[in-house]
Formats: C-alpha cells, sequence, structure tokens
C-alpha cells in the first residue's frame, strides 16, 4: 500500500502536464501538442503513467476499474505507440480523434466465465441527471490459464460511450455498473483528467 502510495505520489509531482482541471473537450493547438509529445518527455513508462493518472476505483489485483479515455489521453497514448513501433501518427487519425463528439470510459472487469461480460448495464449520473451512454460493448477478453486457485479467470473491458452534450466534462459524476441486480458505483471527478 505504502508502495503504491509513493508512486502515485511520484507521478503527480514529475508530471505537472497531467495536472488536469477540467476534462478538455475541444483541444488547443499547445494541448494537442502536449498530448503528442508527451512520451518523449518522460523519464519513466509513459503508458504506465497513462494508466494510472486516468484510472479511477481499485488499483488491486482483480479489482474492477475504471479508465477514462479522453481526447488528449487518446492521443498521448497512440503516439507513444506509434513512436515505439516507429511511425508517423497521421493527421487524419488525429483528426478522427479531435472529433469524436463521445467520452470513453472503459470498465475493466472480472469474471469465471467466458460470457460473464455480456449482462452489464452502465449508467452515469450526475446530479439528478441519469445519462445513458451512446454505445455499450464488452471486448478485449483475456484469458488466464493459471490463475490463482479462488480468482478469476477471465477479465473483459467494457467500453461506455457517453456524448459531451450530455454531461458536464468540468464537474464530477457517478458511474453506476449493474449485472444481476448487484451495482458497483465509481466516482469520477472530471476535473483530474486533461
Amino acid at each position: 500500500m505504502t508502495k503504491k502510495i509513493f508512486m502515485l505520489l511520484i507521478v503527480w509531482i514529475m508530471c505537472p502536464s497531467l495536472h488536469a482541471g477540467a476534462l478538455l473537450v475541444d483541444l488547443s493547438e499547445e494541448q494537442i501538442k502536449s498530448a503528442l509529445s508527451f512520451h518523449e518527455k518522460q523519464k519513466v513508462n509513459p503508458e504506465m503513467l497513462l494508466a494510472k493518472t486516468y484510472t479511477t476505483g481499485s488499483t488491486d489485483m482483480f479489482a474492477d476499474h475504471v479508465i477514462v479515455r479522453t481526447k488528449w489521453y487518446k492521443l498521448a497514448h497512440i503516439a507513444n505507440i506509434k513512436a515505439s513501433q516507429g511511425l508517423e501518427f497521421p493527421v487524419k487519425e488525429q483528426a478522427h480523434i479531435l472529433d469524436d463528439p463521445s467520452l470513453q470510459i472503459d470498465i475493466i472487469v472480472y469474471g469465471y466465465t467466458i460470457d460473464f461480460a455480456g449482462n452489464y448495464t452502465v449508467m452515469m449520473t450526475q446530479g439528478s441527471c441519469m445519462i445513458a451512454p451512446e454505445k455499450l460493448h464488452a471486448d478485449h477478453f483475456d484469458y488466464k490459464k493459471k490463475s490463482l486457485k479462488g480468482f478469476p479467470t477471465y477479465r473483459a473491458t467494457i467500453r461506455a460511450y457517453f456524448s459531451y452534450s450530455r454531461f458536464d466534462p468540468t464537474g464530477k459524476a457517478t458511474l453506476v455498473l449493474k449485472k444481476d441486480g448487484a451495482e458497483k458505483k465509481f466516482t469520477i471527478d472530471f476535473s483530474q483528467f486533461n
């Protein structure tokens, strides 16, 4: 636990460009350049840094958690992947991200059968508003043959896409994940993300 707190503190101090203020819907040229060059400025693994900074919920192994994939995050993430492959990040692909009308929120869940992720529903609440995702699907299934006894064998990513026009990107929201009468809530403070 102490190691995790120490690591998060180092990430926070070393990375002032990730200190947000509000989720960015329309990025300025400077913010776009910041995202595209993010991987060049990091002394630690940029992917690990992005994942830790944009994750909310538990970071314990086999604990459900949420990754907020903002436009800034997606630009930084893909720029890092392209750079590691020695490839350019085409302007057309960047424009596709910048023009996207929806925020992507990934919910990582764990279960014991391959079809466990099929019956989840997701809603976002903000104040008295209940916001349904524009699109919802489960994918990216992983199977761990050598899972520890008593721990989940399967992992899936449930991707929920929320229209930026339907929520306040400067406020807080609660993501509600439901399945078979059980409910799990994740608090998201959009001011923590670019």
